[in-house]
């Protein structure tokens, strides 16, 4: 193997364990709009300032998380991640053969969509579903009424790398290709 697909290897390697982490530390923060020790830790590594306790109430205010980290930080760490990933694809020359360049197209289009793909995987986890036009009007009638159950998030991730299904229509990784098949 190449020193240039080598370097693409570890990339995606190193791509994968980054969000599979930092997707896998916000989920587990119970509060809604919440913080912890580890999810400090990891925004500190990956340069993302957490925000203050006011503008955390005001999120759980306006969008009423059901738990997990903001999703403005986990935005701005995975778009971190992501910068630092397409600044290290330079790193090694492309050294030019079939294989290479098939791995670092691969690996461009994984960048493309991980960005909005994780955050939105992300939001479904943690956000309530949206009801429609009169959604709003029966939760809050069956709020006063009866005391609700605590809510819980189910993300699929893979089996094999722990980064998080994307979409419903991945049913192998983008990360490492391999078949989606555990929840957590």
């Amino acid at each position: 193997m190449s020193a240039y697909l080598s370097h693409l290897h570890s990339l995606r390697h190193w791509l994968t364990s980054s969000l599979a982490a930092v997707f896998r530390e916000a989920l587990a923060i119970e509060q809604p709009a919440g913080s912890s020790p580890g999810w400090l830790a990891a925004c500190q590594y990956h340069g993302v300032a957490p925000i203050d306790e006011a503008e955390r109430e005001t999120i759980r205010r306006g969008q009423k998380p059901l738990r997990g980290a903001p999703v403005m930080e986990l935005s701005q760490m995975v778009t971190s991640v992501v910068r630092q990933a397409r600044q290290s694809l330079h790193a090694v020359p492309n050294d030019g053969s079939p294989a290479g360049e098939s791995a670092l197209e691969q690996l461009r289009i994984l960048l493309d969509r991980v960005d909005r793909e994780v955050v939105a995987a992300y939001k479904l986890a943690v956000l309530p579903k949206r009801q429609g036009m009169f959604g709003n009007v029966l939760a809050h009638h069956q709020e006063s009424s009866t005391p609700s159950a605590a809510p819980s998030a189910h993300v699929f991730t893979c089996r094999t790398c722990g980064a998080p299904r994307l979409s419903p229509r991945d049913f192998n990784c983008p990360f490492c290709g391999n078949h989606m098949a555990t929840e957590s």
